[in-house]
């Protein structure tokens, strides 16, 4: 979990990532990012452990 409060601490306040959007440029950038540093990631498990981390908000933020 303290791994998944990372991404989506970072997806939100790095990135600017809004959970609610239906859809975001973040999975793009992230990859984008990455690929700059040699080190690439597949767009669908960016999106997988995002999803996952989503989860972890609480349910105020969930409901904004």
């Amino acid at each position: 979990n303290s791994l998944l409060r990372l991404v989506i601490g970072m997806a939100i306040k790095g990135y600017g990532y809004n959970p609610e959007a239906k859809r975001s440029k973040f999975t793009t950038e992230v990859c984008n990012d990455l690929d700059l540093l040699g080190l690439s990631l597949d767009p669908d498990t960016i999106r997988k452990f995002l999803n996952e981390a989503n989860t972890l908000l609480p349910k105020e933020k969930d409901e904004k």
